[in-house]
């Protein structure tokens, strides 16, 4: 079977560049599927998983906070804002983070002055549906 090429890129790393027979990404209106030789576009990403698919292996995920996503035929680039692999990501610590998040946006009652509480506190309850395998929908929070 043919395959693209994806890459993912964060500002502080390149984290992954594999051949893939699909891609998912979380695109800000919903998942976009990429096979060899998708139309060209460039779109823009929301919170979520990444899925790289091969019929005989298992599929790869990441987590990304964001981004843009670069498609051409034969390849598949994410600019992510932050890239994490799954198998790094703490159910526990994610749980202890909402509930921080939560206590201060609940103090802090000026949308404006919430604002970077309520974006981690989203990109947080993505995560934690990404460990569940629920596929979280919606739009980062902006001023």
């Amino acid at each position: 079977m043919e395959k693209i090429t994806f890459t993912l890129v964060t500002a502080e790393k390149e984290m992954a560049s594999q051949q893939a027979e699909s891609v998912i990404v979380p695109g800000r209106a919903g998942l976009l599927g990429v096979l060899p030789h998708h139309v060209p576009m460039v779109v823009t990403l929301g919170a979520g998983l990444v899925t790289l698919e091969n019929a005989k292996q298992k599929p790869v995920h990441y987590f990304i906070s964001g981004g843009f996503v670069d498609i051409t035929p034969d390849s598949c680039t994410v600019l992510a804002e932050h890239g994490y692999h799954m198998k790094d990501l703490v159910p526990s610590e994610i749980d202890s983070e909402i509930a921080r998040l939560q206590t201060k946006i609940a103090e802090i009652k000026d949308p404006f002055k919430n604002l970077k509480s309520r974006q981690q506190l989203f990109i947080n309850k993505a995560k934690l549906a990404a460990l569940n395998g629920i596929p979280y929908t919606g739009v980062v929070p902006e001023a």
